[in-house]
């Protein structure tokens, strides 16, 4: 664990860490992405996006930031690879690190605020939860 944490920090932290890109997936599919800016900061703050890179109206846990962001130039390596990692789960988070010119991995979350933090829409909300598709036992 020491070793990975002095990875991410030597190799994320220190050579241009900008932002994070949390995919929201479904059976294997990216549905939306948040950026998060500011992670692990006082000032953390975050917007949604569809996958066409539209700001959506929604805000979870985090207050949305104002500034424009651009997609960086690798956005679809992040997409399949969120796309490769995400299949054969239901729905899982997957998130990395945006540096200037390249990315790094960073977790998957099952469980996002532990299910306990509503999002500022309740349509959002639903629009989500209707992705979700569990086959019956």
């Amino acid at each position: 664990n020491v070793y990975i944490f002095y990875f991410v920090f030597t190799n994320v932290f220190t050579h241009g860490f900008r932002y994070k890109i949390e995919f929201f997936c479904f059976n294997g599919k990216p549905f939306c992405y948040w950026v998060i800016l500011g992670d692990k900061t006082k000032d953390v703050c975050a917007n949604y996006y569809t996958m066409g890179g539209e700001k959506l109206n929604v805000s979870h846990g985090y207050k949305n930031f104002s500034v424009t962001l651009e997609q960086p130039a690798y956005f679809h390596e992040l997409v399949d690879m969120a796309s490769i990692l995400s299949a054969g789960f239901p729905h899982v988070r997957v998130d990395f690190y945006a540096a200037k010119d390249t990315w790094y991995f960073s977790e998957m979350t099952f469980y996002i605020w532990a299910g306990l933090k509503p999002f500022s829409s309740y349509e959002f909300d639903i629009l989500l939860g209707r992705q979700l598709l569990l086959e019956k036992q």
